[in-house]
């Protein structure tokens, strides 16, 4: 049985709340997890120090790319705070921080993403990245956040290019003997995830239905993600898994997936 932590939207603002991210990964690895799978939205408004700082614990904990795994939220490279509104959206989208916010994150978080050179899918590039973290457990992170190219309506919809695509199947086919190919992405790939006041978060380029059979085409059999703030498992028409968490208003602030050796899954909190 390999076991995965997924956290998932835990929008840190402060340094200081560190620690009690700390703790949570400390005590799953106590309760045996083998990996730590973090999917987007780690920090609320681009606050790229609140990233260094968690990178940095977790590297002195002796915590790398082996067990522990992260993903870009829209949150970790576009700098608003709330109240989101028009005015700051369009302030933020002809600034186009968002694009150097993005780079600052793949340069904080490359020491937990890939240990060797092979790793990385599309080199140079940080992610994808693939990982075999078992006999029976293949990993894909997927960047699923629009960088710069946002317009304000579509600064929080998800975004998959066809190279990323076909990175993963390659990797996965690589990988066939695996029992379980998993995904690590912010966005769900779901159709029914709805707006927050009025702002679409749904994959917009391409559509749901589209990053879905690209899935399941590369032979995916579960994904983990996060974004729409929900608490669900589903299992899609396309024969995999969609497991959706949000931390932060959750305790403990992760769920466990169990993935067995003849590929049956688990979750609980």
């Amino acid at each position: 049985m390999y076991r995965l932590a997924l956290f998932g939207d835990l929008h840190l603002e402060k340094v200081s709340e560190i620690p009690g991210v700390v703790e949570a990964v400390e005590q799953v690895f106590g309760d045996g997890a083998d990996h730590v799978a973090f999917a987007g939205d780690i920090v609320d408004a681009a606050q790229t120090e609140v990233v260094a700082s968690l990178v940095n614990r977790l590297r002195r904990l002796g915590l790398g790319p082996t067990k522990v795994s992260l993903v870009p939220g829209n949150h970790d490279t576009f700098a608003l705070s709330e109240p989101l509104t028009a005015e700051k959206l369009w302030r933020a989208a002809v600034a186009r921080d968002s694009q150097r916010n993005y780079e600052q994150f793949c340069q904080l978080v490359a020491p937990l993403v890939a240990e060797a050179p092979g790793e990385l899918l599309l080199p140079p590039a940080t992610f994808p990245f693939g990982k075999r973290l078992s006999r029976h457990v293949a990993l894909v992170g997927l960047d699923t956040v629009r960088g710069g190219t946002r317009l304000p309506t579509e600064w929080a919809t998800g975004q998959l290019d066809e190279e990323a695509a076909d990175a993963m199947k390659e990797y996965f086919d690589q990988h066939a003997d695996a029992v379980h190919g998993v995904v690590l992405m912010h966005h769900s790939p779901l159709d029914d995830v709805p707006p927050v006041e009025g702002i679409e978060l749904r994959f917009a380029d391409p559509s749901p239905d589209i990053v879905r059979n690209w899935l399941a085409w590369a032979g995916v059999t579960l994904v983990l993600c996060g974004h729409s703030h929900e608490q669900r498992v589903v299992r899609c028409e396309e024969g995999f898994a969609v497991v959706e968490h949000e931390s932060m208003s959750d305790d403990p602030p992760y769920r466990i997936v169990e993935l067995g050796p003849r590929g049956g899954v688990n979750t609980r909190r």
